[in-house]
């Protein structure tokens, strides 16, 4: 089977909605992607310099695996699943608890936003990240606190999104076509 069939018939079992769900889970799993790898590349650097690693540092690392697992899940869910009445109630869920990680990691970050910069891995003078003064720490942590704000809002418009299909499949039997008698009666239906 080549892409062009693979697609046509991924449209035609969910059409629509199922690509643009799919387009929304590859831009979060993006960000959340984002802010694992900043945040694990400053907990080596941590390590590295024999720093005391702060357990909220530990956290966003978790928060963000976790947030990586689900979408990665989701999107495979929604490839095979995406029609079935569970499966919006579990991404609804897990949407949910995706909007609360979101926003813990922007909370934990956002002490980097100040002009100052005290943000959690930034210690006196002391360059964290090799030469200077942990600027680009600060800039990493920024863009963490950019990813998780933005994240919270994807994940909550995806939340809302499968509240309004599942709104729609509760009125409409799902897999069940179009009747002739909403399309007008006189157009062929093949």
């Amino acid at each position: 089977m080549n892409l062009s069939a693979l697609l046509k018939a991924s449209y035609a079992y969910g059409g629509p909605y199922k690509l643009l769900f799919l387009n929304l889970r590859g831009g979060q799993f993006i960000g959340a992607i984002l802010a694992l790898s900043c945040y694990a590349w400053l907990l080596s650097t941590l390590s590295s310099h024999h720093l005391a690693i702060a357990s909220a540092n530990k956290a966003i690392v978790a928060i963000g695996t976790y947030l990586s697992i689900y979408i990665l899940a989701s999107m495979l869910a929604i490839w095979l699943y995406f029609e079935q009445a569970w499966f919006e109630w579990a991404s609804m869920g897990g949407d949910v608890l995706a909007v609360a990680g979101s926003i813990a990691i922007a909370v934990l970050t956002r002490g980097s936003t100040s002009a100052a910069c005290s943000g959690l891995f930034v210690v006196g003078e002391e360059a964290l990240v090799g030469k200077g003064t942990g600027q680009q720490a600060c800039k990493l942590q920024k863009v963490v606190f950019a990813t998780g704000i933005c994240n919270s809002l994807m994940f909550f418009v995806t939340f809302l999104l499968f509240a309004a299909l599942k709104k729609g499949l509760m009125e409409k039997e799902p897999g069940k076509g179009i009747k002739e008698e909403e399309v007008g009666g006189d157009h062929d239906i093949k």
